[in-house]
């Protein structure tokens, strides 16, 4: 089953909490919540398996999306 997981943060958790999903799949720009944020806020109700497409030049992204659950 496919979904398309809206590119707002605060959205796509709410489908996240309503449906039951395999895996999520992370853009790291959110328009209204950074990525670090989604990801501790999805950790508090779900451990879905989590996959982050970053694009970004900062180094430190990956490494701290990890430490925060992706």
């Amino acid at each position: 089953m496919f979904y398309s997981i809206p590119t707002i943060g605060t959205r796509g958790l709410e489908l996240v909490k309503e449906e039951s999903l395999d895996l999520v799949l992370l853009k790291s720009d959110f328009p209204d919540k950074t990525l670090i944020a989604v990801i501790r806020e999805l950790r508090e109700f779900s451990d879905v398996p989590l996959v982050v497409m970053n694009h970004q030049t900062n180094d430190l992204e990956p490494v701290t999306a990890l430490e925060a659950g992706a």
